[in-house]
């Protein structure tokens, strides 16, 4: 880890905690209800240079790598943020920084980077899809998209898809207007905004990011990348849920003593900071690895093993801190909520704990046969 990216780390951590400490909790009266992007909030986004943070300078980004963006995520998850960050700038900016480099991907980066048009990646074509498929169902015919996408985040209205198909050249990623005719969408409530399932009728695309093998691999690594981004963010909650568990049990008494005295609390306390501090390490030593070789093998079961790891402590950890608070932990007037509803939305997105072991493993027997 060098110094030059201790300083940036410190930095971006400094600033997103000052700009995080201003913004007002997420309104209670939009659970179970979709909620759409907060456009002045995602605009100072992108005034303090975070969304297109991915993106090479060439597309006006800053061209920071996964251990930089993974410091931001996890201050993200630190405060519960209610924007979809990781789904709507991370993902996004992946992708173009990998895409075909001409005009149309230029101007899109311009006005992703500048807050104008939100960016929704669509590839998951059924539920239990972890990785995006090699023969995507959905086709490209006589120039026209048809089929669905589903669990695809951040649709807005004006907004802007970029959809993984199959056409007679083979695969491509290409970039529909959520408002094009030939597109309709279902939007469905998640903790703090909603996903979508979104069917295409002979709808016409309006550009092409990658073609063939390239958009294979583009689509992967960003991916890949939005795994670490979403350790770091699961990491980031469960440390904050834990601290203010360990704040509610210092001052809540019974027995004329605060329940943080007894052993039981203490000694399950311990235990959950211990699996905090793990969680960092794993996805700090993914982000690293994907920093230095994006293909390689053994770090394909380093993201896994820190998604995994992360969504399982991130869920331990809040359901933990729902029962040391108490009666009020089941309450909606409680934060903690905010944070179990964000933990179960994170761990599964892009493959829970169990789908991420078995990947693992699969990884991990590649890497054997390949030495």
């Amino acid at each position: 880890m060098t110094q030059e990216y201790d300083d940036i780390a410190a930095m971006l951590r400094e600033s997103a905690e000052d700009f995080l400490a201003r913004q007002s909790r997420p309104a209670r009266a939009t659970i179970g209800n979709p909620r759409m992007i907060d456009r002045t909030t995602w605009r100072s986004l992108a005034q303090l240079g975070w969304l297109g943070i991915a993106m090479p300078e060439a597309l006006g980004g800053a061209g920071q790598g996964l251990r930089v963006i993974g410091e931001l995520s996890e201050v993200f998850g630190e405060h519960a943020f209610a924007e979809p960050y990781v789904e709507a700038a991370v993902v996004p900016s992946l992708l173009l920084r990998h895409a075909t480099q001409d005009e149309s991907t230029a101007n899109l980066g311009a006005v992703f980077a500048a807050g104008d048009r939100i960016l929704s990646v669509a590839w998951q074509e059924r539920a239990d899809q972890i990785d995006p498929p090699s023969e995507p169902l959905t086709l490209i015919s006589e120039g026209c998209v048809s089929g669905r996408k589903v669990f695809t985040p951040a649709v807005e209205d004006d907004g802007v898809l970029l959809i993984s198909a199959r056409g007679e050249q083979g695969a491509v990623i290409v970039g529909i207007e959520a408002q094009a005719s030939g597109v309709s969408i279902e939007r469905h409530a998640t903790a703090g905004g909603h996903t979508s399932m979104v069917a295409f009728n002979h709808a016409t695309p309006a550009f092409h990011i990658a073609r063939g093998e390239s958009a294979h691999v583009v689509l992967r690594s960003a991916l890949d990348g939005a795994r670490i981004a979403a350790s770091a963010l699961l990491s980031g909650l469960a440390a904050a849920a834990l601290r203010r568990t360990v704040e509610y049990v210092s001052q809540r008494r019974q027995f004329g003593r605060p329940i943080g005295a007894f052993q039981s609390i203490q000694h399950r306390c311990a235990d959950l900071h211990i699996a905090v501090e793990l969680a960092q390490a794993s996805w700090r030593h993914a982000a690293t690895l994907h920093d230095h070789a994006p293909g390689d093998v053994a770090n394909a079961a380093a993201i896994s093993a820190a998604k995994a790891r992360a969504s399982d402590v991130a869920l331990a950890v809040t359901r933990a801190a729902v029962q040391m608070h108490g009666a009020i932990g089941f309450t909606d007037e409680c934060d903690i909520g905010i944070y179990v509803r964000t933990a179960m939305q994170y761990s599964a997105w892009l493959g829970g704990a169990s789908a991420h072991r078995r990947r693992f493993l699969a990884h991990r027997a590649r890497e054997l046969i390949h030495d």
